[in-house]
């Protein structure tokens, strides 16, 4: 292989390798980024989770134990009249609300699902159709987040059974203001950067906790699950895999990072995420700089190349040819090489190589002529 292909030959399997090197090197860094993010976005879900497991727990325990105290004789008991049963509610039912500041509404319905006494004008109203009911007469129910019909309130209804004599004699439901513990998971954002949040979403695909970046979304905005479907759910005490961490287009369309994980009581999704801008953003600055450092590297190279060639190469090049003067009988050619260096060293045995050459052969052709002259005398 001659020099010229040599050096570049070199010099591209220099870039290839530099290459090489900054793309393993960003994908490296791609997945350890990705991996630490994750689990800040896997850790913040999971403490999010358990805290509204625990504002479930406390709105059932509450309800639970504001169903005992409720004197069933105020509700079907013989001894007192209508207007002392209604008094002896709503003393109840004002003390209770006055003891918890989350708490909304609180309503009293008989056997048959009527209404019978409520802090609201709804008295007389018939549930006897809604789940609230249905679903409360046989155990603690918690219903999904809606809008209070009174003053647009974001709620979550819980009912239980009022026992009376081992038998139900009504139902307790008591409305918990949604914005008092339920949004409180918004508030903190540790470990979600400048552009992540936390959000819920109910059985129906619909956010019903308010956004970080856009207003009204409550029971307005659909989210697609689908990705969380592909990807599944994170549980507590579980490693955390690989493909249950989602690149996917949030509901704003952006790209992101997210996870997700599932609160089967309620149906509810809880999903972290955080813009695949902000994730990635640290390991797009070191791939620029490392592109940068092999471009002025390359170019500091390619000098150097062009130096050592035009230093090296070229005049081996024209001492070859020079050489092939030689070869073809020119002995007055002479190799202009000035270098105080090993090819001008070379240049100049040469050429002195050359000069006693051409003395030998002028000595050579002397003593021919001489000899013909001699031959042609006698």
């Amino acid at each position: 292989m001659k020099l010229q292909k040599k050096f570049f030959t070199f010099f591209l399997a220099y870039l290839l390798i530099a290459l090489i090197l900054i793309f393993a090197v960003r994908q490296y860094s791609t997945n350890i980024v990705k991996e630490q993010i994750a689990n800040n976005l896997v850790n913040t879900v999971l403490s999010k989770k358990q805290f509204i497991e625990s504002v479930l727990d406390e709105y059932r325990e509450l309800v639970k134990r504001a169903s005992n105290e409720i004197d069933y004789n105020a509700i079907i008991g013989e001894e007192l009249n209508d207007i002392q049963k209604k008094e002896l509610i709503n003393q109840w039912i004002k003390s209770t609300i006055e003891s918890r500041s989350d708490i909304y509404q609180i309503r009293i319905l008989n056997k048959s699902g009527i209404i019978i006494a409520s802090n609201y004008e709804d008295v007389g109203e018939d549930k006897s159709t809604n789940d609230i009911f249905l679903k409360g007469k046989e155990r603690i129910f918690i219903g999904d987040l809606h809008i209070s019909e009174f003053t647009s309130k974001y709620i979550i209804s819980v009912s239980s059974p009022i026992l009376a004599r081992e038998q139900v004699a009504g139902i307790l439901v008591i409305d918990f203001d949604a914005e008092k513990e339920l949004f409180k998971i918004t508030d903190s954002r540790i470990g979600l950067g400048g552009t992540g949040e936390v959000y819920l979403v109910n059985k129906d695909g619909y956010i019903i906790t308010p956004s970080r970046f856009t207003s009204d979304v409550i029971l307005k905005q659909k989210v697609n699950l689908k990705h969380v479907a592909e990807i599944g759910y994170i549980e507590p005490f579980k490693p955390l895999a690989p493909d249950i961490i989602g690149l996917y287009k949030d509901f704003r369309d952006r790209e992101v990072l997210g996870v997700c994980t599932y609160i089967p009581e309620m149906g509810w999704s809880l999903l972290a995420e955080i813009d695949q801008t902000e994730v990635f953003f640290p390991v797009v600055k070191m791939t620029y700089y490392l592109f940068l450092l092999t471009t002025i590297i390359s170019v500091i190279g390619l000098f150097v190349a062009r130096f050592s060639y035009e230093n090296t190469v070229v005049p081996i090049i024209k001492l070859q040819k020079d050489t092939k003067e030689l070869m073809n009988g020119n002995l007055n050619h002479e190799i202009a090489i000035a270098r105080k260096d090993e090819i001008g060293d070379l240049s100049q045995t040469f050429n002195l190589m050359t000069l006693n050459l051409k003395k030998s052969w002028e000595k050579l052709e002397e003593y021919n002529k001489n000899l013909l002259n001699h031959g042609t005398v006698v």
